[in-house]
Parts: structure tokens; C-alpha cells; sequence
């Protein structure tokens, strides 16, 4: 006798035919492989990996982060460098804007006038007149040539190089003033005393404005009055040509 498997066929009225045919097959008997034991290998992969990209990132960060210090480091020392240079241009040229300024400080007291009398004019020999005439001569200024102008700021540059083209045009409106005959003998003085004690406080301002940026002080040798002694010809100029012409 062979005993078997044998389906109740009425339990098969109004089921589907897949189950029907499916059921009673015993299952297929799954790989020896399977997702489930393949996830140890997976996680030893990625444990195996894990420090050769830590190892990559770091070395990248490495080579990042020392590109950078070099050109920190060369930042820095190029700064310093820069900064040197400024303050030793400045430390020149604010002890050439003092001199000048004193020396536009004798002009402005220069009324042209000897021990308070006029001056006698002689041609060949023979009095011609008597007038006014400098008995200080006109400032100059010149910079050295050993200094680095683009270590300083650019507006300070240009107003430093515009001091002879300010004191050219200052010479030249004088001149102007000179060869009008019919001007008083003290006109022109007082027209070079005003253009130089303006000149002067300009100067000034300048220097003042390099001492304040890097921190200079200011020499013992200095008045502290001359801006005011400056201020005070210039002040009186004004003044006095408001009186001589009407309606000002």
C-alpha cells in the first residue's frame, strides 16, 4: 500500500486555480547564499575602506591647510614689510613738510621792509625809488629719491606730490600781481605773504595727517603755534583786502 499526499478536492470549489495548483508543492529549498549572510562581508568592505578615505581626506586637508600658512606666512611678512617702509617714508618726508612749513612761516612775516623803512631802488647807480622787496627767499621743497610712494595710501601720495604744483601756482599768481604796475608797493608782499602762510597750513594739515596714520609724534624743534601764526597773517590778509575793495 502507498500512502500519499491526497487533496480534499472539495475544499477546491471557488478557489483560484493558481492556489489550487500551488498548493501541496512543497517549497523550493532557498540558495545556500543569501542576502542576509552576505552583510558581514559588506561591513567588513566598508570597515576596510574607511581608513584609506580617512587617510585621503586627511592628506588633502594637510596639503589645504599648509598651502595656507605659506601664504599666511607671506602675507604677513609682505605686511611688514609694507609697514616698514610707509612709516620710514613718512618719518622723511614729515621732517621736509615742518621745515617747509617754517620756512613759509618767514615769508608771511617777511613785509619787505628793512627795519621798517622802504627799500631804495638804485638803476646804474641812481635812485630810482623806494618799495618793498623780500628779504627772505622762497621755500623749496624736494623729496628724497630712496623712498617707496605706493607704501602709503594714494590719496595721501597725491597730496603730497601736488606740493610743488600748489607752490608753482602760488609763485605765479605774485608774478601776476607784480607786473600790474599800477598796484601799491605793498600789494605784491602782501599777496606772497598770504599765498605762503596758505601754503603753510596746508603743508601742516599733511603732516599732521601722516603723524595721526602712523602714529609719529610730534618733534620738540616744532612751535606749536605756527598753524596759529600762519592762521593769524592769512586772517589779517583776508581782512585787509576786504576793506580796500567796497561792497565785500
Amino acid at each position: 500500500m502507498v500512502v500519499g499526499y491526497q487533496r480534499d478536492h472539495r475544499h477546491d470549489r471557488g478557489r483560484p486555480e493558481h492556489h489550487r495548483l500551488t498548493e501541496g508543492v512543497l517549497p523550493e529549498s532557498r540558495p545556500a547564499f543569501s542576502s542576509r549572510t552576505s552583510r558581514p562581508a559588506q561591513h567588513a568592505r566598508r570597515d576596510a575602506m574607511e581608513p584609506a578615505i580617512i587617510s585621503s581626506v586627511s592628506g588633502i586637508f594637510g596639503v589645504i591647510l599648509g598651502a595656507g600658512l605659506v601664504l599666511y606666512k607671506d602675507f604677513i611678512l609682505q605686511k611688514a614689510n609694507w609697514d616698514r617702509k610707509a612709516r620710514y617714508l613718512t618719518v622723511r618726508v614729515v621732517c621736509i613738510l615742518d621745515q617747509f612749513a617754517m620756512d613759509c612761516l618767514d615769508v608771511a612775516y617777511d613785509d619787505g621792509l628793512v627795519d621798517g623803512n622802504l627799500v631804495d631802488e638804485f638803476v646804474d647807480g641812481k635812485l630810482v625809488g623806494s618799495r618793498c622787496i623780500p628779504q627772505v627767499k622762497d621755500p623749496a621743497i624736494e623729496y628724497p629719491d630712496n623712498v617707496d610712494w605706493e607704501s602709503i595710501n594714494v590719496n595721501l601720495t597725491y597730496k603730497l606730490l601736488n606740493i610743488p604744483s600748489r607752490l608753482h601756482r602760488a609763485n605765479r599768481i605774485i608774478s601776476d600781481t607784480a607786473e600790474f604796475d599800477c598796484c601799491p608797493y605793498y600789494e605784491v608782499t602782501d599777496e606772497r605773504r598770504y599765498q605762503y602762510a596758505c601754503l603753510g597750513l596746508h603743508v601742516i594739515d599733511i603732516a599732521e595727517e601722516m603723524r595721526r596714520q602712523f602714529k609719529i609724534e610730534k618733534g620738540n624743534h616744532l612751535d606749536h603755534s605756527l598753524a596759529d601764526s600762519l592762521d593769524k597773517v592769512k586772517q589779517e590778509f583776508e581782512k585787509n583786502r576786504k576793506d580796500r575793495v567796497p561792497g565785500q
